[in-house]
């Protein structure tokens, strides 16, 4: 009954927030107004949040604010001092029909698309162009692909539906001009509107960088601290699928556990935002999730060695010259029912692959005991590195920053 309500209102409402979009458009726009947000303004996370933070630091004279519909976020930065406002009060409404530039890295309602008409959208993006995304996905059996080449039905009610994803931005930001033209493709622009400056959250895995503690959680500090002590790290970011996976098939915790405490290491486990899974599953002692709202960029300088399947978390970690395993249990599957790539997944993947628990067990068996653990693939890793980053100066905040001044005198 609930959701019956909730999607009646929202049928209700839509058209209210078309008008609001397109009288937005006639709002004068302050090109000194700049405006950051993340995942439909839930979190302080990824690319926005260091170019923000880099932009406060460099640009004392324009008119900055992060946008959030999350109210322990806007408390937290409220603490810090940090020019913020909460989307849904009249300063956030204000803001967002005056400012010029919005400034994210999903889509434009991380801050607010129904008042974002003839702003200039820069879209920083959180992949690294393994998997295909938006335009670039055009097999039918995925509803995005229905969405942008289906029927007109089908294109009329994805727009209805998520407008801020058919509105394409004016910008987005990439890594390397040997993904450009993927970016350009995948976000309907000319290459010219791909800019290459490198991401924002790699500044700080190519430097000493650090926030000053700016919201690191207690995770964080553990982390650390397993650091200070000789305690592995071992961290396994799975990706999204869009249909139900049983990710730990056939896992066993037990054996696992035996293994990591024999070599002193821990596993931390971070799923994807729009992931689920058995809550009843009970995990060891040395086996823990990180909260689902950590920025994962901020945790990978502590991670000793990454396990993951297709998920571009592992090229940021590229940046660090550590050890990866790539736990490809559903290949098949996932290239069938799930995404197709960009590249060949076992060109551009610089570690062992296994398909089940097992193989999983035994390449942790050949790694871990090892005082450091060593990665066996450096020669791939290197050429693998240099095919996803042109950069690695720790100044793409700056870049990004340089390409919007640039735009604000267009």
């Amino acid at each position: 009954m609930k959701n019956l309500v909730r999607k009646l209102t929202k049928l209700i409402v839509r058209p209210l927030q078309f008008i609001l979009y397109w009288v937005s458009g006639f709002f004068p726009k302050d090109p000194q107004l700049w405006l950051f947000g993340s995942l439909q303004g839930k979190v302080f996370a990824n690319n926005s949040r260091p170019l923000y933070l880099a932009a406060l630091k460099k640009h004392k004279d324009k008119k900055i604010f992060w946008i959030t519909r999350n109210k322990q976020v806007l408390q937290k930065l409220k603490n810090h001092q940090l020019p913020c406002a909460y989307l849904y009060s009249l300063k956030g409404l204000s803001l967002c029909l005056k400012a010029k530039f919005y400034i994210f890295d999903f889509y434009s309602n991380d801050i607010c698309f129904w008042t974002s008409r003839n702003s200039i959208k820069i879209n920083l993006w959180h992949g690294v162009g393994l998997k295909k995304v938006e335009r670039s996905i055009k097999e039918m059996s995925q509803s995005i692909a229905k969405g942008f080449y289906g029927s007109w039905t089908q294109k009329l009610f994805f727009w209805f539906r998520s407008p801020w994803q058919t509105t394409k931005p004016s910008y987005v930001v990439c890594t390397s001009k040997n993904n450009q033209s993927y970016y350009a493709e995948a976000f309907g622009l000319p290459l010219n509107k791909a800019l290459v400056t490198g991401y924002p959250r790699n500044d700080s895995l190519t430097s000493s960088y650090t926030e000053l503690g700016l919201f690191h959680s207690e995770t964080e500090k553990n982390l650390k601290q397993n650091q200070n002590k000789s305690i592995k790290n071992i961290f396994f970011f799975p990706t999204f699928r869009d249909k139900n996976h049983k990710l730990f098939n056939a896992w066993d915790f037990n054996k696992l556990d035996d293994l990591l405490k024999k070599n002193q290491a821990k596993l931390w486990i971070k799923l994807h935002p729009n992931a689920t899974m058995n809550t009843k599953t009970h995990f060891p002692q040395s086996i823990e999730f990180l909260p689902h709202d950590i920025d994962c960029n901020l945790t990978l300088p502590y991670c000793d060695l990454l396990i993951t399947d297709y998920s571009s978390i592992y090229v940021d970690f590229l940046l660090l010259d550590r050890p990866m395993i790539f736990y490809c249990d559903d290949f098949e599957n996932y290239l069938k029912n799930e995404r197709n790539f960009y590249w060949d997944y076992f060109k551009v993947t610089p570690g062992v692959k296994t398909k089940n628990f097992n193989e999983l067990y035994n390449a942790l068996c050949i790694q871990l005991p090892s005082s450091t653990v060593l990665n066996q693939y450096q020669d791939q890793h290197q050429k693998v590195k240099l095919l996803f980053h042109d950069y690695f100066d720790s100044n793409s905040s700056n870049r990004v920053l340089t390409a919007i001044e640039e735009m604000s005198h267009l």
